[in-house]
């Protein structure tokens, strides 16, 4: 019996085990499930940041995630710089970035260079070796000033450099002037011809045009320069306004430089003189000045510009030489303001007419200057009773005047008018065309109306012919000479 029950009892042993295992397997939860990790390293490239917490922001990112895990990524750029993209190719920002396996990103930037525009001029005076342009931020430029003959470089309008070479770097748009400076040249010494201009003209005017077309400027006047000082002033006339020749050549015809006060120079203030005196004066170039006249008797300032002459003027006296008064043997002798050296030509041209007027005494014989003349010269009563003195009154401004027309020649004129009347006491008998003519005249009034004073040796017409009026004076002398009678010639005045 207990044989028998060995084997139920493994059987049923059997059984249970069996079937509790068979329980065991169908009643129990599922194991769980293993869940893979993956690393994700972000980097930033040079010139930005990364960030995947807001308000943080890191050069280098390493974190792990889980499989399939998304993670929002952002890039920031420096300032100066712009995202460029991933190195996975994307150029969102941000980027997401789903986790299925290690996982290496890293953010590219750019450097922004930015154009700027620079701008190079240069005032009058110089150029400049560029006029600028456009360029990348931090480009260095360099630009050279180079001054024109006459004026000097001084700097820069934009930049506190003073040197002529200027290197700049760009980093804004940039405005640069060359400044120059004129360099006044001294007054060479020389002559200039001298025109007068209005002052709208004086300051307006096209000095390489002045220098051009001089003549069409009406040149009147030269200055002869040394060392910035008037030693000489001459007029500088057309000759057709000595002669009576048609012509527009100019000539000089000199005056007294103690009419101006240009000794003075280069300024003078405040003066109590009446004579004109120079109140500016600046070398334009070498060939032109520019001056500024003061005259007080007209209280006006006359405003001038004059060029240089490059070859010594003709004068009056030697452009024609052979025609006029010059060309008179006895004439062209005569000093005008040597009085004696006038009478002697008085005497000689008596002499070649036929009149002795030896006796009179040149040596003693006076010349009297008025500050207060009646007339531009005239005679007194005791003197025509001397035949062998002359003795002339002469009014005192018109005699140092050393302008000598021909058309005006007024020492030969005038004096032949006074020796006339106090060496051969002849009267007022023309009333034109004469040497002794007068608008009060004794004489017959007739077709000339010319004066003594429009006598010339280059006549236009018989009125005016000198030579002949001279060998009138002398004719009628003799012939009042030869008849013994006065009255119609000479004055009736008794000596007695």
């Amino acid at each position: 019996m207990k044989n028998l029950l060995y084997p139920i009892a493994f059987a049923l042993s059997a059984f249970l085990f069996f079937y509790s295992c068979s329980i065991d397997e169908d009643d129990a939860p599922p194991p769980a499930a293993i869940v893979k990790k993956y690393t994700l390293s972000v980097t930033a490239g040079e010139g930005g940041t990364i960030s995947d917490i807001v308000g943080k922001y890191f050069s280098e990112i390493t974190r792990t995630y889980s499989e399939g895990t998304q993670v929002i990524i952002a890039a920031f750029p420096n300032s100066g710089h712009s995202f460029t993209g991933w190195s996975n190719g994307s150029t969102q920002n941000p980027i997401t970035v789903t986790l299925n396996s290690n996982t290496n990103l890293s953010a590219t930037f750019t450097a922004i260079i930015n154009s700027y525009t620079l701008t190079v001029t240069a005032v009058e005076g110089g150029t400049v070796s560029t006029q600028g342009g456009t360029y990348d931020e931090g480009t260095e430029v360099t630009i050279t000033a180079s001054p024109a003959e006459g004026y000097e470089f001084v700097g820069w309008e934009g930049s506190d450099s003073t040197e002529a070479s200027l290197t700049v770097t760009l980093g804004a748009n940039t405005t640069l002037i060359a400044l120059f400076e004129f360099i006044p040249p001294e007054v060479q010494n020389g002559k200039y011809a001298l025109s007068y201009f209005s002052e709208d003209t004086y300051n307006t005017l096209n000095v390489i045009n002045f220098e051009n077309n001089l003549l069409n400027y009406n040149p009147i006047t030269i200055f002869e320069f040394k060392d910035s000082l008037v030693i000489d002033a001459l007029r500088y006339l057309r000759v057709s306004d000595f002669w009576y020749i048609d012509t527009n050549e100019r000539a000089t015809e000199p005056f007294s430089v103690r009419e101006f006060a240009y000794k003075d120079l280069p300024f003078k203030e405040n003066t109590t003189d009446s004579l004109p005196y120079i109140t500016y004066l600046e070398a334009v170039n070498n060939k032109v000045i520019k001056f500024k006249l003061r005259n007080p008797n007209e209280d006006k300032t006359e405003y001038g510009y004059g060029r240089l002459l490059e070859q010594e003027p003709p004068t009056m006296n030697d452009f024609y030489s052979n025609v006029g008064f010059f060309r008179d043997p006895i004439y062209s002798q005569l000093d005008p303001f040597d009085f004696k050296s006038m009478l002697r030509g008085f005497i000689a041209d008596a002499e070649r007419h036929g009149v002795d007027l030896s006796n009179v005494d040149v040596e003693n014989s006076i010349l009297a200057l008025s500050d207060n003349p009646i007339a531009p010269a005239w005679v007194t009563w005791e003197t025509w009773c001397n035949p062998n003195l002359a003795k002339i009154n002469y009014a005192k401004a018109l005699w140092l005047n050393r302008g000598l027309y021909d058309k005006h020649a007024q020492k030969l004129q005038i004096l032949w008018h006074e020796f006339g009347h106090d060496l051969l006491f002849m009267d007022h008998w023309a009333a034109g065309g004469q040497i002794m003519s007068s608008s009060g005249g004794r004489g017959t009034p007739n077709s000339c109306n010319y004066g003594m004073y429009d006598l010339t040796m280059i006549p236009p017409d018989d009125c005016r012919d000198w030579e002949r009026a001279v060998n009138d004076l002398f004719a009628h002398f003799k012939e009042a000479q030869e008849s013994g009678i006065k009255g119609e010639y000479q004055y009736e005045f008794d000596c007695n």
